[in-house]
């Protein structure tokens, strides 16, 4: 028998790996474990293939292999220690992998009770015997001690259930991570059970929900209707939360937790006092060293439930950011001056990093003197030369949406859209630019600060107005790629020549927020040449009356024709489709466009959202589905979803995919959605 030495066995396996771009590492263990016994022998030694498994961009062939594998594996169920699945696009990761546990936990059951010949693996046996036999609950991963979890579709109560017990319920858990999607707040209090009453040993806890939707909430009566004690291991909290009520219950039970990352859904309205249902002998951790309060929202004069809820931590906290929107009901605002933030920050005598961003609510603009008050008060030694250093500040305001912004620098609260004026002579700094300010590439340093940690850029525009070069000249350093634009219907008036002056090549996604008026002339005129600005974006999002006019102009006009060949995302507002007639009127020449070969040569992703009325304007759903999965061979789409802003039962969907194709169908009461592989 032939001997393969250590390093022989590992150069035989990584010379035919490919590279990071073609195969995930799911992929390479699909790929292997249909080799033969003996690389995949030398696999489980010198890679420690059942360790560590990453589905989230796995093929579809590869997930619903491993999803099978995994709980009917004595070698995945022993020694899988990471697990990390779901992805936006691949629809149903999560559903497929929880799917298999219901087999495997149902068909054990049985034949643990010797019933082997009546085996019945229904959706409803298994919800019986979860919901009346604790032993099901028990975690068949005992070694698991890390799942990440992206769930882009919704779950009902007992597939969360298989995925807190059997598969996060063993005691090596230490972290554990589930970003819910839209309309999922329900099973807040089920996850704080979980967390509270089955994971005593859990160390980092991260459950974050889908922008614009209400976060997760706890009150303090189901706390003690189902007793919770003292979470005394857990040291990190990422976490999504409706009010700041149930952050302070949060808090009370975690008396160790020394990082907390928290985002608030809920507009709060001002009080001097805390929230009267909450006890009055709450108790807080003595270790937060690090509190990153991404979001809170408030409405009144009285802002102060900030200032306590920050003081409580005032011994230990060493790293304070905090991103606020204030809306003062139409007066100055006095509450996020330089003066009363320097004062709270001198109450908290080990702190070492401050980030800030307000957004202030106006109902008309300041006045010189006052819009100068606000950035006068961070020009005091506090700001430049106090215990933190020189703390750049940036004020800005926005003449469109009457607010008053103010930023630290640099930005770091990424998630939350920069609006910037596009004149910039709104945008002033605490620091002499001239001064104590180094140019680089024409552009003053405080200003890059202000791109540095920003996504998100909005802008916004009066009606014709004209857009300043110095605006572009600005913005096209942002440093980094991958930055999103978001552009209003009005698109301004651009400077003459600008496209061929310059590019925003680190724009990648495109978001039209609402459509520009199709029947003027000058309005598509200045719409197409921000696209010849943006030669890198790869994802749009884009009203259906605004893409209906491209897709009408396209083989008239070049730079739409090859900004749409560079797409390989593509996201449909459909919320102006309101009967049958205007759903044939996007979509007809939208699927002709689609199956020409060089049209969408690109595109993978093909998402129709806010689709109303599903039983008149999408009665013919079952037409287009079936156009895409006939002319395979003429697009590249891998993944097709519609989203319906309203739940019916009429969605029936039976048309059947072609031999040549591999594919995953989700269909729900409010979405339908494709996974599909072609087989060469």
């Amino acid at each position: 028998m032939m001997r393969i030495k250590r390093k022989s066995a590992l150069d035989f396996v990584e010379k035919r790996l490919p590279s990071k771009e073609e195969l995930s590492s799911a992929d390479v263990i699909y790929s292997f474990s249909h080799l033969n016994h003996r690389t995949n022998s030398l696999l489980i030694e010198f890679h420690g293939l059942y360790k560590r498994l990453e589905l989230d961009y796995s093929s579809l062939s590869a997930c619903r292999f491993l999803c099978k594998q995994i709980p009917n594996s004595i070698e995945w169920r022993l020694g899988l220690t990471v697990l990390k699945m779901g992805c936006l696009h691949r629809c149903s990761q999560v559903n497929m992998f929880v799917d298999e546990v219901f087999k495997f936990i149902v068909s054990n059951n049985f034949a643990r009770n010797q019933k082997t010949d009546v085996i019945d693996c229904s959706k409803d046996v298994f919800h019986l015997l979860i919901t009346y036999n604790n032993q099901i609950r028990q975690t068949i991963f005992p070694q698991l001690s890390s799942l990440f979890i992206f769930q882009c579709r919704s779950v009902s109560d007992d597939y969360r259930d298989v995925l807190l017990f059997p598969v996060a319920g063993g005691s090596c858990m230490r972290t554990f991570t589930w970003n819910a999607c839209r309309n999922q707040a329900h099973h807040g209090k089920a996850l704080f059970d979980w967390l509270f009453r089955y994971s005593r040993r859990l160390e980092k806890f991260d459950l974050k929900m889908s922008r614009n939707e209400d976060g997760f909430e706890l009150t303090h009566e189901h706390t003690l209707l189902n007793k919770y004690d003292s979470h005394y291991s857990l040291m990190q909290l990422n976490i999504t939360v409706l009010n700041l009520s149930t952050l302070h219950i949060l808090l009370h039970y975690l008396p160790q937790l020394e990082c907390l990352d928290v985002y608030i859904t809920k507009t709060f309205y001002s009080s001097n006092t805390m929230d009267q249902n909450l006890p009055r002998n709450l108790n807080y951790s003595n270790k937060l060293r690090i509190f990153n309060l991404r979001h809170i929202s408030i409405i009144g004069l009285d802002c102060s439930c900030i200032e306590q809820l920050i003081f409580q931590f005032h011994h230990t906290l060493e790293d304070l950011s905090i991103f606020v929107k204030h809306d003062s009901n139409g007066m100055i605002d006095k509450c996020f001056d330089g003066h009363r933030v320097a004062r709270l920050c001198q109450k908290l005598p080990r702190l070492q990093s401050l980030s800030f961003a307000c957004r202030l609510q106006l109902v008309e603009r300041p006045s010189q003197e006052i819009f100068d008050g606000f950035i006068e008060a961070f020009r005091e030694s506090y700001w430049i030369d106090g215990p933190l250093g020189l703390i750049r500040v940036c004020v800005n305001y926005h003449q469109v949406f009457q607010l008053i912004q103010i930023y630290s620098l640099p930005y770091k609260f990424s998630e939350n859209i920069v609006y910037c004026t596009t004149d910039l002579i709104d945008v002033k700094f605490n620091v002499n630019e001239q001064e104590n300010t180094i140019i680089r590439r024409n552009v003053p340093m405080s200003l890059e600060l202000l791109w540095y940690g920003m996504k998100w850029l909005g802008v916004s525009f009066v009606e014709k107005e004209k857009v300043p070069v110095a605006f572009f000249d600005a913005i096209q350093y942002l440093p980094g790629r991958n930055k999103v634009l978001i552009l209003s219907s009005e698109r301004g008036i651009l400077p003459d020549n600008i496209e061929n002056r310059l590019q925003l090549t680190h724009f990648s996604t495109l978001q039209l927020r609402y459509s520009f008026d199709v029947n003027s002339n000058d309005d598509f005129q200045e719409s197409i040449r921000w696209l010849r600005l943006l030669p890198h974006v790869k994802c749009l999002y884009i009203n259906s009356i605004e893409l209906k006019c491209w897709l009408t102009e396209r083989y008239r006009c070049q730079y739409i024709d090859t900004f749409l060949q560079n797409l390989d995302q593509l996201y449909i507002d459909c919320s102006d489709i309101t009967n049958l007639m205007l759903n044939e009127a996007l979509m007809i020449p939208l699927f002709t466009s689609l199956v020409k070969r060089y049209d969408f040569p690109k595109l993978q992703c093909l998402c129709f959202f806010m689709c109303k009325h599903i039983s008149s304007s999408w009665n013919n759903i079952n037409k287009w589905i079936d156009f895409i999965l006939t002319h395979l061979n003429q697009h590249k789409l891998k993944y097709l979803r519609f989203n319906f802003t309203e739940k019916e039962n009429e969605i029936i969907i039976t048309t059947e995919s072609a031999c040549i194709i591999d594919i995953h169908r989700f269909v729900s009461e409010n979405q339908i959605s494709f996974w599909m592989e072609r087989k060469y």
